[in-house]
Parts: structure tokens; C-alpha cells; sequence
């Protein structure tokens, strides 16, 4: 009697265990993948982690050689006129290198702290009714030195006559300089650099800048507005938030802006950024 009870005991049990293991894998498998799901968690998120260290690196030194270019040439100039060396005509176009780079670092620090607003979102538009046409000649007009220098051509069209309309004209100069920088910085001596603006039948300013640089891979350019995007191409360094923070600034207007590469007739590639504002 005693063995048959064990025996059914010992069968209930084995039962119970059948019936119990079918839950005790789903359990065991369900603990694996969470811990594989974990771990694919942790490894994602370390190397977003590892990335964003490395965009922060790279900022910093790229913000560095940005300040050390003008200050360079502010340094030479000081000394120049500190040894007194030249006649007057020379003077002053070593005053005139000082006040361009001078003019050159003030924009690069207000830039920098409208991105601190802009990632906080407190970059507002201070719109009021101005003339567009003198706005976009003005801002051009910190670039023809340079361009001479270089001896690129850079022309300006579509601004001979007045264009009225309410805008920010603090933000426009800061989209037109950092698109004719972007160009100038990319396009080789004897090319050229070309900003056209016109208003449509349907009151919308268009503004493009095509310049004939070395253009930029079809699969990157959807990228290129991107924050602290450092394509293949920016071998001369760059803070990797000039075209994103256009872009913004475009997007505060409510407009839009593009970039394509453009070729002529002699298979020439053109970058060709432009964008639109109601």
C-alpha cells in the first residue's frame, strides 16, 4: 500500500512538472529576451552616448580654428601697425583686415548664442517693414574682399531695385552670410559665387546661392542641414551648426530651404542652396 502511494504520489508530481514547464520556459524565455532587449538597449544608447561626445569634441575644436583664423590676422595687422611698418594707403588696408575679422568673430558669437536659444526655444523674429534688396547688398558686401582675394567672381542679382516687406532684417543678414561663407569656403580660385533673389507672382522672396564648388554627394545632401553635420567635403573644418542654424532661422520665417547639386555645360557640379520666405 505504502509503495502505491508513492508511486501515484511520485506521478502526481512528475504531472504537475509537465504541467508546469511549458509556463517555466515561457518565463525563462521571456527573461532572456528582456535581458537581450536590455542589453541592445544599453549598446544603443552608448554608442548615441560615445557620438555625442565625439560631436562635442569635434565642435569645440572646430569653434576653436573658427576664432584662431581671424585672430590670426588680427594679431598680424596689430603688429603691423604696431612697428609701424607701411605707407598710409597700406594702414589702412591693414585696418580695414582688422575690422573685417573683427566684424567676422562678433558674427560667429552672436551665432553661437542664438543656438543656445534656439535649442531652448527663445529665438523669437523681431519683424518690421524694411528693403530687402539693401538688406541682402549689405551682407554680401562683407564677402567681395574676400572673394577678390580668392580670386573668385561673386555677383549679386536681383537686388538693383527695392524690394519692400516685413522681415527680420538682424536674421536675413545671418542667412545670407552663412550661405555666401558656405560657398565661398568650398569654392576653388577662378570659380565663382552667385546670390540671386527675386519675388514671385505669389509675393514669396526666393534666394539662392550656387556657387562652383566641388558640390556634395547626392546621399549626404539631405543631411546637410542637419546639427552639427560634418560631411566628408568639410575638410576645412566648420562648427557643424552654420547650416542647421540657417535652416532654423528659415523655418522661424516660415519659409523653407533646399539644397541640389547643379550641372552646367560642361559637366561642371554646382552646389545650389536656396530658400524661400512668404
Amino acid at each position: 500500500l505504502l509503495m502505491k502511494v508513492r508511486i501515484k504520489w511520485n506521478m502526481h508530481v512528475f504531472f504537475m512538472f509537465l504541467t508546469l514547464l511549458p509556463n517555466l520556459l515561457i518565463v525563462m524565455a521571456y527573461q532572456f529576451k528582456k535581458k537581450k532587449v536590455e542589453t541592445e538597449h544599453e549598446r544603443r544608447e552608448k554608442e548615441i552616448q560615445e557620438q555625442t561626445n565625439i560631436n562635442i569634441i569635434d565642435f569645440f575644436s572646430n569653434i576653436s580654428h573658427e576664432f584662431r583664423a581671424p585672430l590670426t590676422l588680427i594679431n598680424a595687422a596689430v603688429t603691423s601697425l604696431y612697428d609701424n611698418e607701411g605707407h598710409e594707403k597700406e594702414k589702412e588696408h591693414t585696418v580695414n583686415v582688422i575690422k573685417r575679422n573683427v566684424d567676422r568673430l562678433l558674427k560667429l558669437v552672436a551665432q553661437l548664442l542664438d543656438f543656445n536659444k534656439l535649442e531652448h526655444d527663445m529665438l523669437k523674429l523681431e519683424v518690421r517693414l524694411d528693403n530687402i534688396s539693401s538688406i541682402i547688398r549689405r551682407s554680401c558686401d562683407f564677402f567681395e574682399i574676400g572673394a577678390r582675394t580668392k580670386s573668385i567672381d561673386f555677383s549679386v542679382r536681383g537686388c538693383d531695385q527695392d524690394i519692400l516687406g516685413y522681415i527680420d532684417s538682424d536674421k536675413l543678414e545671418k542667412i545670407i552670410y552663412n550661405l555666401c561663407s558656405n560657398a565661398l569656403k568650398f569654392t576653388p580660385p577662378g570659380g565663382s559665387v552667385c546670390v540671386n533673389c527675386f519675388v514671385g507672382s505669389d509675393n514669396i522672396l526666393s534666394v539662392s546661392v550656387e556657387d562652383t564648388g566641388i558640390g556634395i554627394q547626392e546621399d549626404k545632401i539631405s543631411h546637410l542641414f542637419d546639427r552639427f553635420s560634418q560631411l566628408a567635403i568639410n575638410k576645412s573644418g566648420g562648427t557643424g551648426i552654420g547650416l542647421y542654424y540657417t535652416k532654423s532661422l528659415v523655418n522661424l520665417h516660415h519659409g523653407s530651404i533646399t539644397a541640389s547639386n547643379r550641372y552646367d555645360e560642361k559637366d561642371s557640379e554646382h552646389l545650389l542652396n536656396s530658400y524661400h520666405v512668404p
